[in-house]
């Protein structure tokens, strides 16, 4: 598979053994890349995807429910990288992972929303 040059790219990994993630966010140079991903580790993180207020749960009284997957996107603005995780369509849950803070007194800013813009 080649990518294209100029193409904007989100390279993530989920280590399920120790739950680890490492990622990268780069655009695609003309003379090409390597990248060494190295995991890191990260913290759980559960919910459920409302539609526009809490108590409309996306759930299987919607109609047109489990037609539309979302998917939640966790940006880490240290990294800009974005991480997808899918919403379960049985019930409406998402359970991601998000990298933890590197030093003990520090905090890492993550931006939670769902891959369609009339639900955020």
């Amino acid at each position: 598979m080649q990518i294209p040059v100029g193409a904007e790219i989100n390279l993530t990994a989920y280590v399920v053994v120790g739950s680890q993630l490492a990622g990268e966010n780069f655009v695609v140079p003309s003379g090409g890349i390597s990248i060494d991903l190295v995991p890191k580790s990260s913290v759980g993180a559960a919910g459920d995807l409302f539609l526009y207020d809490v108590g409309t749960p996306y759930t299987q009284t919607v109609p047109g429910f489990g037609d539309y997957p979302f998917m939640l996107e966790a940006f880490d603005s240290a990294t800009g990288v974005t991480w997808q995780w899918p919403v379960e369509t049985a019930q409406g849950r998402f359970t991601a992972y998000l990298l933890e803070a590197e030093g003990e007194n520090e905090t890492r800013n993550w931006t939670l929303s769902i891959n369609n813009e009339a639900l955020n």
